[in-house]
């Protein structure tokens, strides 16, 4: 819904709306953009839009906006984006099911609050 012009990049002026929707500070809307833009673009990928989006909600609920991106959270997005790529596309036989598991990057360590699972990446999607 964010891409309103199809085109697989959010533009700031396309997510506007949505975060003055958010009730957070525009400030802070600021820093989660800057945080989740990785290469300054001004715009954001699939990956990106969904990681700032996550750290949007997590805010909301309370979360401090974290210092770095999670590494958690970005490896996460980027399997799930895969995932959710290839059952966007059409039909493959050989493509896997959006998976349930929610413990990327983090192995015996414990859970993170920066963990997405498939029905956030849905949600955000």
């Amino acid at each position: 819904e964010a891409d309103s012009n199809q085109d697989n990049i959010v533009e700031g002026a396309e997510v506007r709306g949505l975060f003055d929707q958010s009730g957070l500070d525009p400030k802070e809307l600021a820093v989660i953009w800057a945080l989740c833009d990785s290469n300054a673009a001004g715009r954001l990928t699939l990956e990106e839009f969904v990681c700032t989006m996550h750290i949007v909600a997590r805010r909301r609920e309370g979360a401090e906006i974290p210092a770095v991106l999670p590494p958690e959270l970005s490896n996460a997005v980027c399997h799930l984006a895969t995932e959710y790529r290839s059952i966007s596309s059409p039909p493959n036989p050989l493509s896997p099911t959006l998976s349930t598991r929610g413990d990327f990057g983090m192995g015996q360590a414990g859970v993170s609050p920066w963990i997405i699972t498939p029905e956030e990446m849905d949600m955000y999607c």
